[in-house]
């Protein structure tokens, strides 16, 4: 009995003293590792603090921010004010029981030109466009207008700075969201029933006040305020196309939104973010390592990171170190879709994305990894997100500029230039690039008055200007054509958009 528990004695004690040696060697590897890292992004310029990455204050009169229908939707600290007025007036959605439905929005990307009707609850058989149009407008005159009259004259204002509470880090909420995203689905469908109703002015001041408040959002460095504001450039984007579509636009329409269309950055803004996503969890790390230590909290990540009680245990577990390894990882998937970015050249290689996302399935699909890497499981599907929506978004931009020229030549000319190098340079300053390569974007003259212009889309191949018509989902659980992969087109009329259809 003496000589089993003195074996089970030093088994013990050699078992704890190989558990010790385990923890001091994996936090003595995490902080070396982390150390290196931390450095060599500073030697970069990565911002580290909380302190490099807070806008530079802005005057009060020069702030969007503080202009009193945005200052009004926060509270302090950062907080929401559930009685802002942006916040109580509800958005005006399509009806569900129109049988025009379907067809509400316009949607650019797709070549298709929405219905008004659809936004009048049981509506009849008999009633126009232009009289939906017209019950629209007074309908918005009763409840919106007035605080987009208001919103328009404060996003003249030429900055803006959101009173976020950047100390919260990870935690900081962004209150002006939802008003943002509702107000642009406001202008947007505004700007489509000024157009109905033939007042072009009009719908351009919308489509510019639109853009200004997409600008706006992304005047904040997070990565969640390129999503939102690339949500807000589409929306905004498909009533100036079928303006375009429907030849509702006069010359001096065209040349003020051009400007606007130029003026967005989104490549910054995306780059910027991505920096800013960096600095939140190099900041928050000391608090990670508390929480994904806490049952408690863990409770909560649970369905989030996909992992059972047992693997949250051994997640609670492990050593500091791993922590920091996490960050590391999380700073190498960071970095690389940074380097996917030519600011200079407003290019974002969608081929080395789609290597990156590649991976990151890979990555996503190891279970080892939910105990390894849990932060960057989290935050790595919004950046993927992120780098594909900015992609497309910018490739549209370039377009609504480069059909700004064309449409003004063609009032001027009564028909469209040969090339796109006649627009230069009363049209154009320069031909914008299709967004995922430094070519130049493809422009195809169908006729006088026709065009389409396209770029190459996700499979990096010129397919001749024919898009997707989106997913199929075989037995395996995978699409055989993706809606973004083939080309990225802007066509002047909805029938010239060429559709493959999955088989």
């Amino acid at each position: 009995m003496k000589k089993f528990l003195k074996i089970t004695l030093w088994s013990l004690t050699f078992l704890i003293t190989l558990i010790v040696l385990f923890y001091a060697e994996e936090n003595w590897r995490g902080a070396r590792e982390y150390n290196e890292t931390v450095a060599r992004l500073k030697a970069e310029k990565y911002p580290l603090s909380i302190a490099e990455l807070m806008p530079p204050p802005i005057p009060d009169e020069d702030n969007i921010a503080a202009a009193p229908i945005f200052a009004e939707i926060f509270l302090s600290g950062g907080n929401e004010n559930p009685n802002a007025r942006l916040k109580k007036i509800p958005v005006i959605y399509p009806a569900a029981n129109s049988k025009y439905f379907k067809s509400a929005y316009s949607n650019q990307a797709k070549g298709e030109l929405g219905d008004l009707r659809a936004f009048i609850k049981d509506a009849s058989t008999t009633l126009t466009t232009k009289e939906a149009a017209q019950q629209l407008l007074s309908q918005m005159d009763q409840t919106w207008s007035p605080l987009m009259e208001e919103a328009s004259e404060a996003l003249k204002l030429p900055n803006c700075r959101w009173p976020l509470a950047y100390e919260k880090g990870l935690g900081m909420t962004f209150p002006f969201m939802n008003s943002s995203l509702n107000l642009s689905k406001m202008f947007a469908l505004r700007a489509a029933i000024y157009l109905e109703l033939g007042q072009s002015e009009k719908a351009a001041d919308d489509i510019i006040s639109g853009y200004r408040l997409a600008w706006a959002t992304e005047q904040s460095p997070a990565l969640i305020s390129v999503l939102v504001s690339i949500t807000e450039q589409r929306l905004i984007i498909n009533p100036f196309w079928a303006g375009c579509a429907k030849n509702q636009w006069q010359e001096k329409d065209l040349s003020r939104l051009q400007n606007i269309f130029v003026k967005m950055e989104n490549i910054s803004a995306f780059k910027q973010s991505l920096q800013a996503e960096l600095t939140f969890f190099y900041v928050m790390t000391p608090q990670l390592n508390k929480e994904f230590r806490d049952l408690r909290i863990l409770n909560n990540y649970m369905s989030i990171l996909g992992i059972s009680r047992s693997q949250a245990l051994f997640l609670s577990l492990r050593p500091t170190g791993w922590d920091q390894l996490d960050f590391l990882r999380y700073a190498t998937f960071i970095t690389d879709y940074n380097n996917t970015i030519d600011e200079q050249n407003l290019v974002i290689a969608c081929g080395k994305i789609d290597a990156l996302d590649r991976e990151k399935n890979n990555f996503d699909h190891n279970q080892i990894n939910k105990i390894l890497y849990p932060f960057t499981l989290l935050a790595l599907p919004a950046i993927s997100k992120a780098s594909s929506g900015t992609a497309l978004t910018e490739v549209f931009n370039h377009q609504a500029i480069l059909a700004c020229g064309l449409e003004r030549y063609k009032i001027h000319n009564k028909k469209l230039p040969l090339t796109l190098n006649e627009l230069m340079p009363e049209y154009l300053n320069k031909i914008p690039n299709q967004g995922v390569i430094s070519a130049p974007m493809i422009y195809k003259r169908v006729n006088d008055q026709d065009y389409i212009l396209y770029s190459i889309g996700w499979n990096m191949r010129d397919d001749g200007g024919v898009i997707s018509g989106g997913k199929r989902q075989t037995a395996n659980g995978y699409s055989t054509i993706r809606s973004d992969e083939l080309d990225w087109v802007w066509a002047s009329k909805p029938e010239l958009y060429r559709v493959v259809q999955p088989q």
